[in-house]
C-alpha cells in the first residue's frame, strides 16, 4: 500500500513538472520570436522601429545581439552602426540572459526573463496567462488557501492587493495616505497575508535552461551594485558561465522547439497558432512596440493531455486497489 501511494505522487509530480517545462518552453519560444521580429523591424526601420530608438531604449535589451536571418537593412550605413552597437555591448551581454522565476512553497512560481522590454517590476505568470506588476520585496505566500500572493502597491492611495489561485483580484485594501498611523496599517495588512513566509527570487542563464540538464536554480543577488539584468557580472556568474555559454538564436529555438511535447504531426500546427510568424509577416497595427505583454499561451492547450493521462492511470490504479482488497 505504502509503495502505491508513493508511486502515485511521484507520477504526479512527474507530470506537473513536464506541463510546467513545457509551458516555460512555448512561453520562451514566442518570447526569442518576438525580439526577432522586433530586430528586424528596427533594422529595416519598419512598422515605426529603428535601430537608434532600440539603443535609446531604458527597457529593451535583446535576447541575442545578432540580426535576423532574413533582415533587410534600411541603409547600407546601417550595418556598420549596428555592428557598432554590438560590438559595444559584447563585454557585458550574456547570451539569451536570465529566466527569473518567483518560487513559492506552495504555489505555482510567476516568471520573467532579463531579456526583451523589461520594466523591471512586470512579471508573467505562465500559469494565469496574464501580466502582473509586482515588486519581488514585497511578494509573499497567502496565509489562506484561497489565496497564492499578494503584494503591497506604493501610490496615492498606497494598497495591498490579494490575488486568489486564478489570478484574479481577492481583495484590495487601500489605506488613508494621510493617516498618522498609515505605516502601523500597511504592516498590520500584510502581516494577515504573509503567514507563510516571502517567496525566493531565484534565476537560471537560458543557456543552462536548454543545455544543462541539471542546470541549477540559485538566488538571486538584488544587493545595491546587482540588479535583474547585470547578474552575469557577477564574480560567481562570470565563473559558471565560461563553459559552453555560447548560444545563437537559432540554436535556441531548436532547443526550445524540442523541450515541447505535442507528436510530430500536431507540432507544426500547435506552434502556428501560438508563434508570431517570421519577420515581416505581421500586419501594421498588429503590435504594440512598447510591449509589456508576453505571447499568450492557453495553459489548457497543454496540459489537457497530461491531465488526461494522469486520471487514466489513477483510475487503473484505482481498479487494481479494490482487486487486492
Amino acid at each position: 500500500m505504502r509503495s502505491l501511494i508513493v508511486f502515485i505522487i511521484s507520477l504526479i509530480g512527474f507530470c506537473r513538472y513536464v506541463c510546467s517545462s513545457e509551458e516555460i518552453s512555448v512561453w520562451l519560444l514566442g518570447e526569442v520570436k518576438r525580439d526577432e521580429q522586433l530586430l528586424a523591424d528596427a533594422l529595416s526601420k519598419t512598422d515605426g522601429h529603428s535601430l537608434e530608438l532600440l539603443k535609446e531604449s531604458p527597457s529593451y535589451v535583446p535576447f541575442f545581439l545578432e540580426a535576423p536571418g532574413s533582415h533587410v537593412f534600411a541603409a547600407n550605413e546601417y550595418k556598420p552602426f549596428f555592428d557598432t552597437w554590438k560590438n559595444g555591448n559584447g563585454q557585458i551581454f550574456l547570451s539569451g540572459g536570465y529566466i527569473y522565476r518567483i518560487r513559492f512553497s506552495d504555489a505555482p512560481p510567476l516568471y520573467a526573463t532579463s531579456a526583451g522590454y523589461w520594466g523591471g517590476s512586470e512579471w508573467y505568470s505562465i500559469d494565469f496567462g496574464k501580466d502582473f506588476v509586482v515588486e519581488p520585496s514585497s511578494v509573499w505566500n497567502g496565509s489562506g488557501d484561497d489565496y497564492l500572493f499578494a503584494t503591497s502597491v506604493a501610490g496615492v492611495p498606497p494598497k495591498i492587493i490579494v490575488y486568489d489561485k486564478h489570478g484574479e483580484v481577492k481583495r484590495e485594501e487601500v489605506f488613508d495616505v494621510n493617516g498618522a498611523d498609515l505605516e502601523e496599517r500597511v504592516a498590520a495588512g500584510e502581516q494577515a497575508f504573509s503567514e507563510k513566509g516571502s517567496p525566493i527570487l531565484e534565476m537560471i542563464s537560458l543557456a543552462e535552461y536548454l543545455k544543462t540538464p541539471d542546470g541549477s536554480w540559485r538566488k538571486v543577488d538584488l544587493s545595491g551594485q546587482f540588479n535583474l539584468r547585470n547578474q552575469q557580472q557577477r564574480d560567481a556568474e562570470r565563473e559558471r558561465m565560461k563553459p559552453g555559454v555560447n548560444l545563437t538564436r537559432n540554436e535556441a529555438i531548436k532547443a526550445l522547439q524540442s523541450k515541447l511535447s505535442p507528436p510530430a504531426g500536431q507540432r507544426g500546427h500547435a506552434l502556428s497558432e501560438s508563434l508570431p510568424g517570421p519577420p515581416g509577416s505581421e500586419k501594421p497595427g498588429e503590435r504594440n512596440p512598447a510591449r509589456s505583454t508576453p505571447a499568450r499561451v492557453s495553459p489548457s492547450a497543454t496540459l489537457w493531455p497530461a491531465v488526461a493521462a494522469v486520471v487514466s492511470v489513477l483510475g487503473l490504479l484505482w481498479v487494481a486497489l479494490k482487486k487486492l482488497r
